[in-house]
């Protein structure tokens, strides 16, 4: 039997290019903070730069095992900076801006991967 042809859905547009930016701007900062002040502050960016590349091939390859382990990944993060935003409201503007945007992108990740028409899409291979 034949499994039909799924379209690409607009959600899982959004967390590729979402992905994607997050990639590049990891492997900016990587590069720069390896060769200034902090190389395993580089290192640790570079390695974020390689997830979010793979979950963007992950994604685009329909591989299940790659949208569970994202949506583990994504919850856990959004937890993580969830809480870790308000004691950052605290400490510093400028960090609680950085886990405010960390907290939205695995939030639209969730999202993304979660809605019926991803579903669909990933059954469909």
């Amino acid at each position: 039997m034949e499994k039909t042809r799924v379209a690409f859905p607009r959600s899982l547009d959004v967390v590729v290019w979402l992905n994607l930016a997050a990639a590049i701007l990891s492997l900016v900062n990587g590069v720069m903070a390896l060769f200034t002040d902090n190389p395993a502050n580089g290192a640790v960016q570079l390695a974020s730069s390689a997830v979010s590349f793979l979950i963007v091939i992950g994604i685009l390859k329909r591989l299940k095992a790659v949208r569970l382990l994202v949506l583990i990944l994504a919850w856990i993060g959004a937890i993580f900076y969830g809480i870790f935003f308000v004691s950052a409201i605290l400490a510093s503007g400028t960090v609680a801006i950085l886990a405010a945007i960390s907290f939205a992108t695995d939030a639209v990740t969730i999202w993304g991967l979660t809605n019926s028409s991803s579903r669909r899409y990933f059954e469909a291979f």
